[in-house]
Protein backbone atom coordinates (compact mmCIF):
# COMPACT_ATOMS: atom_id res chain seq x y z
CA UNK A 1 0.00 0.00 0.00
CA UNK A 2 2.44 2.53 1.16
CA UNK A 3 4.17 1.63 -2.24
CA UNK A 4 1.52 2.93 -4.53
CA UNK A 5 0.85 5.95 -2.57
CA UNK A 6 4.30 6.50 -3.29
CA UNK A 7 3.77 6.24 -7.10
CA UNK A 8 1.19 8.16 -6.87
CA UNK A 9 2.84 10.89 -5.18
CA UNK A 10 5.16 10.60 -7.66
CA UNK A 11 3.22 11.39 -10.77
CA UNK A 12 1.55 14.17 -9.45
CA UNK A 13 4.52 15.81 -8.24
CA UNK A 14 5.58 14.87 -11.98
CA UNK A 15 3.02 16.71 -12.94
CA UNK A 16 2.77 19.41 -11.00
CA UNK A 17 6.44 19.98 -11.90
CA UNK A 18 5.88 19.98 -16.14
CA UNK A 19 3.16 22.60 -16.05
CA UNK A 20 5.22 24.88 -14.03
CA UNK A 21 8.32 24.19 -16.69
CA UNK A 22 6.11 25.02 -19.04
CA UNK A 23 6.17 28.55 -18.27
CA UNK A 24 3.38 31.27 -17.50
CA UNK A 25 1.81 29.12 -15.05
CA UNK A 26 -0.69 30.80 -13.33
CA UNK A 27 -2.61 28.86 -9.85
CA UNK A 28 -6.11 30.59 -8.92
CA UNK A 29 -7.32 30.26 -5.52
CA UNK A 30 -11.15 30.63 -4.30
CA UNK A 31 -14.08 30.90 -5.89
CA UNK A 32 -15.85 34.10 -7.90
CA UNK A 33 -17.36 37.04 -5.34
CA UNK A 34 -18.76 38.94 -7.81
CA UNK A 35 -18.65 39.07 -11.82
CA UNK A 36 -20.04 41.03 -14.85
CA UNK A 37 -19.92 42.53 -18.02
CA UNK A 38 -17.21 45.58 -18.69
CA UNK A 39 -16.86 45.69 -22.53
CA UNK A 40 -17.00 49.01 -24.55
CA UNK A 41 -19.37 46.92 -26.71
CA UNK A 42 -21.65 45.02 -24.12
CA UNK A 43 -20.67 41.48 -23.67
CA UNK A 44 -16.93 41.65 -25.41
CA UNK A 45 -15.23 42.18 -22.01
CA UNK A 46 -16.23 40.16 -18.66
CA UNK A 47 -14.92 40.50 -15.14
CA UNK A 48 -14.82 38.18 -12.07
CA UNK A 49 -13.44 38.82 -8.69
CA UNK A 50 -12.57 35.62 -6.75
CA UNK A 51 -13.02 35.25 -3.08
CA UNK A 52 -8.82 36.37 -2.06
CA UNK A 53 -9.70 39.60 -3.86
CA UNK A 54 -8.20 38.67 -7.08
CA UNK A 55 -9.72 40.22 -10.45
CA UNK A 56 -9.56 38.84 -13.96
CA UNK A 57 -10.81 40.65 -17.10
CA UNK A 58 -11.74 38.23 -19.91
CA UNK A 59 -12.27 38.72 -23.55
CA UNK A 60 -11.53 40.37 -26.66
CA UNK A 61 -11.74 44.33 -27.48
CA UNK A 62 -11.72 47.26 -25.77
CA UNK A 63 -13.04 47.93 -22.02
CA UNK A 64 -15.80 50.82 -21.28
CA UNK A 65 -15.14 53.82 -20.10
CA UNK A 66 -15.76 55.05 -16.55
CA UNK A 67 -15.98 57.65 -14.41
CA UNK A 68 -15.06 59.07 -11.00
CA UNK A 69 -18.40 60.39 -10.38
CA UNK A 70 -21.53 58.10 -9.63
CA UNK A 71 -24.01 60.55 -10.35
CA UNK A 72 -25.22 60.85 -14.02
CA UNK A 73 -22.04 58.33 -14.52
CA UNK A 74 -21.05 54.77 -14.32
CA UNK A 75 -18.56 54.11 -12.04
CA UNK A 76 -16.25 50.52 -12.66
CA UNK A 77 -18.37 48.01 -11.69
CA UNK A 78 -15.45 46.63 -9.29
CA UNK A 79 -15.37 49.96 -7.50
CA UNK A 80 -16.90 48.75 -4.09
CA UNK A 81 -14.07 46.69 -3.72
CA UNK A 82 -11.20 48.96 -4.65
CA UNK A 83 -9.74 48.72 -1.39
CA UNK A 84 -9.75 44.81 -1.48
CA UNK A 85 -7.87 44.44 -4.99
CA UNK A 86 -5.13 42.40 -4.38
CA UNK A 87 -4.16 41.75 -8.25
CA UNK A 88 -5.58 42.54 -11.48
CA UNK A 89 -5.25 40.21 -14.47
CA UNK A 90 -6.09 41.51 -17.86
CA UNK A 91 -6.36 38.32 -20.07
CA UNK A 92 -4.93 38.36 -23.68
CA UNK A 93 -7.31 39.95 -25.99
CA UNK A 94 -8.17 42.75 -24.31
CA UNK A 95 -6.80 45.90 -26.10
CA UNK A 96 -7.69 48.57 -23.80
CA UNK A 97 -8.05 49.88 -20.04
CA UNK A 98 -10.99 52.55 -19.83
CA UNK A 99 -11.00 55.39 -18.39
CA UNK A 100 -11.25 55.77 -14.45
CA UNK A 101 -11.09 51.98 -14.32
CA UNK A 102 -8.92 51.79 -11.47
CA UNK A 103 -9.59 54.91 -10.24
CA UNK A 104 -9.31 55.00 -5.86
CA UNK A 105 -7.77 51.61 -5.76
CA UNK A 106 -5.60 50.88 -3.14
CA UNK A 107 -2.77 49.01 -3.74
CA UNK A 108 -2.49 46.19 -6.20
CA UNK A 109 -0.38 44.62 -9.09
CA UNK A 110 -1.40 43.96 -12.38
CA UNK A 111 -0.49 41.61 -15.03
CA UNK A 112 -1.28 42.94 -18.44
CA UNK A 113 -1.32 40.94 -22.32
CA UNK A 114 0.87 42.06 -25.04
CA UNK A 115 -2.78 42.65 -26.62
CA UNK A 116 -3.09 46.00 -24.49
CA UNK A 117 -2.36 48.59 -26.79
CA UNK A 118 -4.26 51.87 -24.87
CA UNK A 119 -4.50 52.66 -21.17
CA UNK A 120 -7.11 55.76 -21.28
CA UNK A 121 -6.96 58.65 -19.25
CA UNK A 122 -6.88 58.70 -15.12
CA UNK A 123 -6.98 54.76 -15.75
CA UNK A 124 -5.01 54.73 -12.47
CA UNK A 125 -6.01 57.69 -11.31
CA UNK A 126 -6.33 58.80 -7.61
CA UNK A 127 -4.50 57.67 -3.88
CA UNK A 128 -3.04 54.37 -4.29
CA UNK A 129 0.00 52.42 -5.27
CA UNK A 130 0.37 49.64 -7.79
CA UNK A 131 2.92 47.35 -7.02
CA UNK A 132 4.14 46.40 -10.43
CA UNK A 133 3.33 45.41 -13.80
CA UNK A 134 3.42 42.05 -14.97
CA UNK A 135 4.11 42.16 -18.96
CA UNK A 136 3.18 39.22 -20.91
CA UNK A 137 5.74 40.04 -23.47
CA UNK A 138 9.18 41.02 -23.86
CA UNK A 139 9.36 44.40 -21.67
CA UNK A 140 11.07 46.67 -24.71
CA UNK A 141 7.53 46.36 -26.20
CA UNK A 142 5.99 48.12 -23.33
CA UNK A 143 6.66 51.32 -25.14
CA UNK A 144 4.16 50.48 -27.67
CA UNK A 145 1.52 50.91 -24.87
CA UNK A 146 -0.48 54.74 -25.71
CA UNK A 147 -0.82 55.95 -21.90
CA UNK A 148 -3.23 58.67 -21.84
CA UNK A 149 -3.08 61.81 -19.21
CA UNK A 150 -2.96 60.67 -15.28
CA UNK A 151 -1.56 57.78 -15.15
CA UNK A 152 1.53 57.65 -13.21
CA UNK A 153 0.38 54.68 -10.77
CA UNK A 154 1.09 52.38 -13.61
CA UNK A 155 3.81 53.85 -15.80
CA UNK A 156 6.15 54.31 -12.87
CA UNK A 157 5.38 50.90 -11.23
CA UNK A 158 8.33 48.47 -11.78
CA UNK A 159 7.68 46.27 -15.00
CA UNK A 160 8.46 42.71 -15.43
CA UNK A 161 8.25 40.22 -18.44
CA UNK A 162 6.90 37.14 -17.83
CA UNK A 163 8.06 35.51 -21.22
CA UNK A 164 11.60 34.02 -21.97
CA UNK A 165 14.06 36.27 -22.05
CA UNK A 166 11.70 39.04 -21.94
CA UNK A 167 13.96 41.00 -19.31
CA UNK A 168 12.87 43.06 -16.64
CA UNK A 169 12.80 46.91 -16.17
CA UNK A 170 13.05 48.48 -12.60
CA UNK A 171 12.99 51.91 -10.44
CA UNK A 172 14.71 52.89 -7.52
CA UNK A 173 12.79 53.01 -4.34
CA UNK A 174 13.95 54.64 -1.36
CA UNK A 175 17.27 54.30 -2.28
CA UNK A 176 17.44 50.58 -3.03
CA UNK A 177 16.41 48.69 -6.36
CA UNK A 178 13.48 46.72 -6.57
CA UNK A 179 14.12 42.84 -6.98
CA UNK A 180 12.82 40.79 -9.88
CA UNK A 181 9.71 40.05 -9.55
CA UNK A 182 8.06 35.97 -9.86
CA UNK A 183 4.72 36.40 -8.42
CA UNK A 184 1.53 38.91 -8.93
CA UNK A 185 -0.30 38.56 -5.65
CA UNK A 186 -2.04 35.24 -5.52
CA UNK A 187 -0.56 34.36 -8.82
CA UNK A 188 2.82 32.87 -9.47
CA UNK A 189 4.63 31.63 -12.24
CA UNK A 190 7.94 30.16 -13.07
CA UNK A 191 10.30 32.04 -15.64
Amino acid sequence: MKRISKIVLSLLLAVALAALASGGVFAREAGVRDSGECGKNGDNLTWSLSDDYVLTISGSGEMKNYSWISIGSQRAPWYEYRHEIDAVVIDDGVTSIGEYAFYDCDSFTIRIPQSLTRVRDNAFDMDGHVNAVYYMAPIGMFGSILVDNNNGRFTSAPRHSHVPGGGTSSIVTEGRVEPTCTAAGRYYTVE
